[in-house]
């Protein structure tokens, strides 16, 4: 219903990913399975088979990015 505030949201918090190529890609694969995995790193780690450390790295570098406060 707010198409003006969805596109400054996607820019905001997605394009900096689209503009970072593959790691972009790893990036936001991890927030939305961390996302659907209701902020919990273990849940996230496993869905992905990745490590408890590489999730949280990986959000640390898209909180990074974006410059948000993913707390």
């Amino acid at each position: 219903g707010e198409p003006e505030l969805g596109e400054l949201l996607d820019g905001r918090l997605l394009q900096p990913l689209r503009e970072a190529g593959d790691f972009g890609v790893q990036l936001r694969e991890t927030l939305d399975a961390w996302l659907s995995a209701d902020c919990r790193i273990a849940e996230t780690s496993l869905a992905l088979g990745l490590h408890q450390n590489t999730v949280r790295h990986r959000l640390e570098r898209y909180a990074t990015l974006v410059d948000v406060d993913l707390e």
